[in-house]
């Protein structure tokens, strides 16, 4: 049998062809020369000939060729690649039976590169033979074309079949093999890249080396960091809430410490062991499903009922929501499940008659089920009802079940009030409160009002356990005295699932502080609408009223400026304070006036509209604020989150990335996924786009991106933005406006004012301590001026976003001037290619980064748009966004020299993400050195100043790979 090495050597002259036939465009000749490999011949444009044959478009032969041995017809260049499809597909069965042996290899990536770079070649190749039919005016030749066209894209499409299954592999790690038993199901769903001889610790063979890589050849995508929070986060999740994490969550750990151990710099120590920590849970898990598996076979056969209820009931938490285990549960008969209900049901007479005093301790009170019996009973319904909810998003049909699903909520709800904290399935308390919400939906678009409020009601009372991230505010305000952090919470209302929460202080006239916690996040599109639609009942209730809630209608979104030497924001009182006005709003207060929500009320504030400000008085408890948001109709911001919300927000945020035309107005995450998973063709998909979406959405991982900030990453989208000429992205700074001042203008040397270079360099080091900040992030710290332009921001929706520029391989080549991009300025940042794991989405022109559906812009023209005057920005123009790849084709194709693309990423980008900055001269740099050294900084992402920090103009030597260590 062959090794992957042997396999792997018989692919380069594969490679060399592959590049070849990526270089495909119209003028160029492709043939066999005369050692039967494909190349490519530019023909010059210039000459008679040249401009004659080009005109004729041969494309593939050369006819003016005399060379040996070189053969020009289509029909001999075709058989050469149909060759080079078969050796491919040889070497992807090899891979997919022997999956331990390319685990991790770079060769992979550069197949998949390889791959997507001769498939554009190939459709680039088979459009020319097409136009060539059209244009044919002898039949025989148009004949001969058209079979030439449909024979190249039958190639391509081949070249495509074969890059998805690498890609595949990559995601799945080798999980493809079918499991010999249940027991290795298990193992396997835990860490489905290791082979046979990797799973020995499941027996007690415990190896200290266990996630370390054996292989020489392997390189993993690297993240360059010094300080790796990678590992820090994966420390705090293990030590706090070890017994709840999912296989699925530790497998994703597992991988990340796999990486983290390649490239560790002096904490080896630590991250072995997290890794023990890790591998002994498993070994705990895994026995524990075991025995539960042969006990739950046995009692299925034997029908008992009780012994099952036990065993469900017993069942540890980390195990509650296995794949596995939910279709074992799944799979019961229905009698089963009323048995349960009975047991709920009998429950809920019991809370009644305690909580009316209707019976005391007599003969006619109802005896309770025992808490095992309430606990397992809990459990089985849970499923079936979470079974149900996940039909209706997957339909978008809700009513069918609404009657079914308020009958077994009313239970578990009974359930939850009565069960212990530890007692309870891990995601029940979400699972509950999205079935009343959605409850709460129904009954107010068929104007049932009572129901409406009583449905909001009954999530207000679920309990908000101690453990969950916001459960104690005091512990909170203390986590976060020093600076915000970003906690993942339901997916509902929340957009990306992300609460920032920070301990604010406030000066007062007597030179002191009132402290007050800060929660902010922002709702999705139809979220906002919903909550607008709320609001409007419930504002008309008497139950507002009686709880003395008020609403001020006339307030405004205002964020104050921080005074660094108080350590606090300027009080109202203080006549020298800065304010940044981000357009009306709604701030809404419970009686006691210790809490405060701030939402913007001008839809043509797009980034105030959705967002909303909670400010607490941090004496006030976790489970006060849940029934205050409850009541007033934000129930889902303090729960949890689920399995299946983390797959549907990563779901929609691949749909949106590698389909933003097609998603770009669909308004909520469940509208996303019916329109691109349940039914692609609503959006001109097709089953496989569909299936890839799902695919790549289940091998994201969680990693911490920066400021605190956990968001769940695509590493695939880094290898297709590398194929597809992306070598990072860029960010100016030192921009200080336009002026038209002659003075200005002479100083400057154009109408773009430049800030001095110790005041950029200054920003730099802010940069590389916290990361790049958005506007809207910039105003949530109290810095309040800088940005290029945050009012048009906030008008399009961009204001939450960080610029970039993407730059392509052509630019290095080519050693483009980056001081003619459309923002000037004398730094331009350096961002590591792997920072296109997180999804952005982007225009090919200036487009102010729009988001907002409904914006009309005010102005024919932005001044720092150095482009010929356009129409004004409106909504419609979100279906100019495009994937990644296809912007950087614009920019290599075009070969721009005013490149204009944009590509936003969400609220920060960390500085992990930094390897590089250029300067314009020697003397900058040395400038820029002596500023950061002041600030305490001698290295990016751990390589010397001198040696991370470029002169001049754009060159090769500046690219990062992200694929070499």
């Amino acid at each position: 049998m062959q090794s992957a090495g042997d396999a792997f050597s018989r692919y380069e002259d594969c490679f060399r062809n592959f590049d070849e036939i990526s270089k495909i465009e119209k003028g160029n000749y492709l043939y066999l020369d005369a050692t039967g490999n494909l190349k490519v011949s530019k023909t010059d444009q210039t000459s008679t000939s040249g401009s004659w044959g080009a005109s004729l478009s041969k494309t593939v032969t050369n006819l003016t060729s005399g060379a040996t041995g070189v053969k020009s017809d289509w029909q001999s260049v075709a058989k050469r690649i149909d060759s080079l499809n078969e050796e491919v597909t040889e070497i992807l069965k090899d891979m997919e039976a022997n999956p331990s042996r390319y685990r991790d290899d770079i060769k992979l990536h550069e197949l998949s590169i390889k791959l997507i770079t001769a498939k554009r070649g190939l459709d680039n190749l088979s459009k020319l033979y097409q136009e060539q039919q059209k244009s044919s005016w002898i039949a025989s030749k148009a004949l001969y074309k058209a079979e030439a066209a449909m024979k190249f894209d039958q190639q391509s499409h081949l070249l495509e079949e074969n890059r998805q299954r690498i890609e595949n592999f990559i995601n799945q790690k080798g999980k493809e093999r079918e499991p010999q038993n249940d027991d290795e199901d298990l193992a396997a769903s835990a860490f489905g890249f290791l082979d046979e001889e990797e799973l020995a610790p499941y027996t007690g063979k415990l190896d200290e080396s266990f996630f370390l890589v054996q292989e020489s050849n392997s390189k993993p995508i690297v993240t360059h960091l010094s300080e790796s929070p990678q590992v820090s986060f994966i420390e705090k999740a293990l030590s706090q809430k070890l017994h709840t994490l999912s296989l699925n969550e530790l497998k994703s750990m597992g991988r990340t410490l796999e990486r983290e151990l390649k490239q560790a710099k002096g904490n080896e120590e630590r991250i072995l062991k997290a890794s023990r920590t890790l591998k002994a849970e498993l070994k705990l898990r895994v026995e524990a499903f075991k025995d539960f598996k042969h006990d739950f076979d046995k009692a299925l056969k034997a029908n008992d009922r009780k012994t099952i209820h036990t065993l469900i009931a017993d069942l540890p938490p980390g195990l509650i929501s296995e794949p596995k285990v939910a279709r074992l549960i799944q799979s019961l008969p229905e009698s089963y499940r009323e048995t349960a209900l009975k047991d709920l049901s009998s429950l809920q007479i019991v809370t009644a008659q305690r909580k009316i005093n209707v019976v005391q301790e007599t003969e006619d009170e109802v005896t309770p089920p025992s808490d095992q019996q309430i606990r397992g009973a809990a459990i089985l319904l849970h499923h079936q009802l979470n079974s149900n909810l996940e039909e209706s998003y997957r339909t978008g049909d809700f009513e069918k079940n609404h009657e079914l699903v308020k009958h077994l909520a009313d239970n578990l709800l009974a359930a939850d009030i009565w069960l212990k904290s530890e007692d309870r399935h891990p995601h029940m308390q979400t699972t509950l409160a999205t079935a009343y919400r959605q409850l709460s939906e129904y009954y107010r678009e068929v104007g049932d009002k009572e129901s409406f409020e009583e449905s909001l009601m009954k999530i207000g009372n679920i309990q908000i356990v101690p453990s969950h991230p916001l459960g104690d505010l005091k512990r909170v305000a203390s986590r976060t005295q020093k600076d915000a952090e970003w906690v993942q919470v339901d997916g509902t209302e929340v957009r990306r699932r992300q609460v920032r929460v920070q301990l604010k202080a406030v000066t007062t006239p007597q030179e002191g502080k009132q402290q007050f916690l800060d929660l902010s996040f922002t709702l999705p599109r139809k979220e906002r609408a919903d909550f607008q639609a709320r609001l409007k009942v419930l504002d008309g209730s008497p139950s507002f009223r009686e709880q003395g809630i008020t609403i001020d209608r006339f307030a405004k979104a205002e964020y104050p400026e921080y005074s660094f030497p108080k350590g606090a924001f300027k009080g109202a009182w203080d006549e020298k304070r800065i304010v940044v006005n981000t357009g009306d709003a709604l701030v809404i207060r419970d009686k006691s006036n210790k809490i405060s929500v701030t939402i913007g009320n001008d839809i043509e504030k797009w980034n105030q509209y959705q967002k909303v400000s909670v400010q607490v008085d941090p004496k006030v408890t976790s489970q006060e604020l849940h029934e205050f948001l409850s009541t007033i109709g934000l129930p889902m911001v303090l729960l949890e989150s689920r399995p299946e919300d983390i797959h549907h927000e990563n779901t929609a945020r691949v749909a949106f990335a590698r389909h933003p035309v097609e998603m770009a107005f669909y308004e909520s995450p469940e509208e996303c996924y019916q329109n691109s998973v349940e039914n692609p063709a609503n959006s001109n998909l097709s089953a496989t786009d569909a299936k890839a979406i799902v695919d790549r959405a289940k091998a994201m991982r969680l990693k911490d991106v920066g400021n605190n900030r956990l968001e769940y990453v695509d590493d695939q989208n880094v290898v297709e933005f590398w194929a597809s000429g992306g070598r990072g992205f860029g960010a100016t700074l030192g921009h200080s406006g336009v002026t038209f001042n002659l003075y200005e203008i002479y100083l400057h040397g154009g109408t773009y004012k430049k800030q001095k270079i110790e005041n950029s360099a200054l920003t730099m080091a802010y940069i590389l301590k916290g990361g790049q900040l958005s506007s809207m992030e910039r105003f949530e710290k109290g810095i309040v001026g800088g940005g290029c332009c945050p009012d048009e921001n906030v008008e399009t929706g961009s204001a939450n976003q960080v610029f970039t520029r993407p730059l392509t391989d052509n630019q290095f080549d080519s050693e483009h001037d980056w001081g003619n991009y459309a923002i000037e300025g004398n730094i331009f940042l350096l961002f590591d290619a792997t920072l296109a794991e997180r999804l952005p989405y982007g225009y090919t022109k200036d487009r102010a980064g729009l988001r907002n559906p409904h914006h009309i812009s005010k102005k024919a023209v932005r001044m720092a748009q150095k482009e010929l005057p356009e129409k004004g920005l409106t909504g419609e123009l979100m279906r100019e966004r495009q994937p990644l790849p296809q912007i950087l084709e614009n920019q290599r194709r075009s070969d721009l020299t005013l490149p204009t693309a944009e590509v936003m990423f969400e609220d920060t980008i960390g500085a992990s993400y930094i390897y590089g900055a250029v300067v314009q001269t020697e003397e900058e740099k040395a400038s820029v050195i002596r500023v950061l050294n002041e600030q305490g900084i001698d290295n990016i992402g751990g390589k010397p100043l001198d040696e991370a920090i470029f002169v001049g103009k754009l060159s090769p030597k500046m690219i990062k790979n992200p694929f070499e260590l």
